[in-house]
């Protein structure tokens, strides 16, 4: 390993890869890349990776510090159906890093892979912005207990991580199997999976961090009882043209017999949101904050079984998954815009249950890309309180 450029290593990780798991290789080079990622060294001369300027790792002795939050993270698994900490429920990143011990991790490791084989646990790694963590979990555990399963749905981070260290034997040999945002489409949930993350990666992915734990729970699979109607509650942006389909939803969902409510937003959220358009980012922060807390009271009172969100609807990616959390509710956002316009698209979508889209195949394979199993293709229909009969519409308003 020492000695090696980046570039040898990435290679030979990336032909390992290519031979072992062809079809996260041909993601690998598609994929496109949304961040910023430098590969650097600590004081000690281990790798560390700067994502978007953010160090993933302690700059002093990151092979220590990131093995022994993943070591806390092993310790506080309780049990076969625990899924083990995650932010949000357990032990949280902070804490994870706040109890974290500057040690040897002894026989920990071994000892809690052997316990997770009798249990027929498989390991997931959530995130590869300590490829040192990686290779301290691969080197002090048994592979008789099964692979490491990593997800990091950064293709740039991945790639990254795979030019700081060598990891193409353990592919080879099935050890490591890495994990791409379309792999996990259509694919059965693994309960009893035991979930460790790299703290920076769990926080700056939130949305995808709660894909993978509802993946492996199977919390995103759900089902009404058998002859009740759906309750449906529509979220429609302040502004822009799909504001207007808001309540035309309404009377849609109310003609086809489903309780249907529109979130109704308060005065002081349109005045956040024209302030916003100017250009004011507190008052851009200031309408994510309102809208969540408005959301949530609807979410609360009406309790409906699907939450649709419009394309420019006030929620980013961590609402909605703050929203999931308090709800039993699914989560769709139905995306009346071009992506090509609207960037936002890419960062917000994987924190819904559903996608809905206009753009056809065009946009499909794209979703595919940024995870999004549950992507369809649905054009607006014609409102019949808007749209009528030609012979209904007087002469001069008829399209020749």
């Amino acid at each position: 390993m020492p000695g090696r450029l980046p570039a040898d290593r990435l290679a030979q990780n990336l032909a390992a890869l290519k031979k072992a798991q062809p079809e996260y290789w041909e993601w690998l080079n598609a994929a496109d890349s949304q961040n910023l990622v430098e590969l650097t060294q600590a004081l000690d001369g281990a790798p560390i990776l700067i994502v978007d300027g953010q160090s993933q790792d302690s700059r002093r002795t990151p092979e220590d510090r990131a093995w022994a939050t993943l070591k806390s993270q092993l310790a506080a698994a309780e049990g076969p159906g625990d899924l083990g900490p995650g932010p949000g429920e357990g032990l949280r990143p902070k804490e994870a890093e706040a109890k974290a011990t500057i040690e040897d991790p002894g026989p920990l490791a071994g000892q809690s892979r052997a316990q997770r084989a009798a249990l027929g646990r498989p390991l997931w790694l959530f995130g590869l912005g300590s490829p040192l963590a990686l290779w301290r979990l691969l080197r002090e555990t048994s592979a008789a207990a099964g692979p490491v399963n990593l997800y990091e749905p950064r293709a740039a981070v991945a790639l990254k991580g795979l030019s700081a260290l060598d990891f193409s034997a353990a592919i080879a040999e099935g050890n490591l199997v890495f994990w791409a945002p379309q792999d996990l489409i259509d694919r059965a949930p693994t309960p009893k999976s035991l979930l460790l993350f790299h703290p920076p990666s769990a926080r700056g992915q939130k949305s995808q961090f709660e894909r993978l734990s509802a993946f492996l729970t199977g919390r995103d699979r759900r089902a009404l009882p058998k002859g009740r109607a759906p309750k449906i509650l529509i979220a429609g942006p302040l502004s822009g043209g799909p504001e207007s389909m808001g309540p035309a939803l309404l009377r849609a969902g109310l003609a086809l017999n489903y309780p249907t409510e529109l979130l109704r937003w308060s005065d002081e959220a349109r005045d956040l949101a024209g302030q916003a358009q100017k250009g004011d980012p507190a008052a851009a922060r200031g309408l994510l904050a309102l809208a969540a807390l408005e959301a949530k009271r609807a979410l609360a009172a009406f309790k409906p079984d699907l939450t649709v969100a419009l394309a420019q609807a006030p929620f980013d990616g961590p609402t909605v998954v703050e929203l999931k959390k308090e709800s039993d509710s699914l989560f769709a956002l139905w995306f009346v815009e071009d992506f090509r316009v609207f960037g936002y698209a890419a960062e917000v979508a994987p924190a819904y249950d559903l996608f809905f889209h206009i753009q056809g195949p065009y946009l499909a394979d794209r979703a595919r890309l940024w995870g999004l199993g549950r992507a369809y293709y649905l054009p607006p229909a014609a409102d019949p309180g808007l749209f009528r009969p030609q012979s209904q519409v007087p002469l001069k308003y008829r399209a020749l």
